[in-house]
């Protein structure tokens, strides 16, 4: 055996290892997207479920900075008139 057909057989078989794990990483990439998907939707559930909250503290902060009234730093539950 030759040095030119030795080489060929080594990228031959390289090459063949490589699609082989191509075609598996190919066959799997479907379901590593849809289970991503899953715990995005969960995210984004969080997500908007802060945001209504974030909303919600601005608006009351908003009225009582309107009414007159501040928050105690000790108590945050704890409104006094100013």
């Amino acid at each position: 055996m030759d040095a030119a057909t030795m080489t060929g057989g080594i990228f031959y078989l390289a090459a063949m290892l490589f699609l082989v794990v191509l075609a598996i990483l190919w066959f799997l990439l479907p379901f590593a997207v849809f289970g991503v998907k899953g715990r995005m939707d969960d995210m984004t559930m969080h997500v908007k479920d802060l945001k209504r909250e974030l909303t919600m503290l601005r608006r009351d902060l908003n009225s009582q900075e309107q009414s007159g009234q501040k928050a105690d730093p000790d108590d945050p539950g704890k409104i006094t008139p100013s």
